[in-house]
C-alpha cells in the first residue's frame, strides 16, 4: 500500500508541476497578447497621424 501511494505522490508532484508550467506559459502568451494588442493601437496611431498629414498635404 505505501508503494501505491508514493506512485500516486509522485504522479500528483508532476501533475501539479505540469499544472505550473502551464499556468506560466499561459501568463507570458496573455503578456505577449497584450503587447501585442499595445503595438496594433500605436501602429494604428501612425498610420491615422500619417493620413492626417497626407491629407493636410493634398488640400
Amino acid at each position: 500500500m505505501s508503494q501505491s501511494n508514493e506512485i500516486l505522490e509522485a504522479a500528483l508532484a508532476s501533475a501539479e508541476k505540469k499544472l505550473r508550467d502551464l499556468e506560466e506559459s499561459q501568463a507570458k502568451v496573455e503578456e505577449d497578447i497584450e503587447r501585442t494588442q499595445r503595438e496594433i493601437a500605436s501602429l494604428e496611431n501612425a498610420v491615422k497621424v500619417f493620413s492626417d498629414l497626407q491629407n493636410q498635404m493634398d488640400s
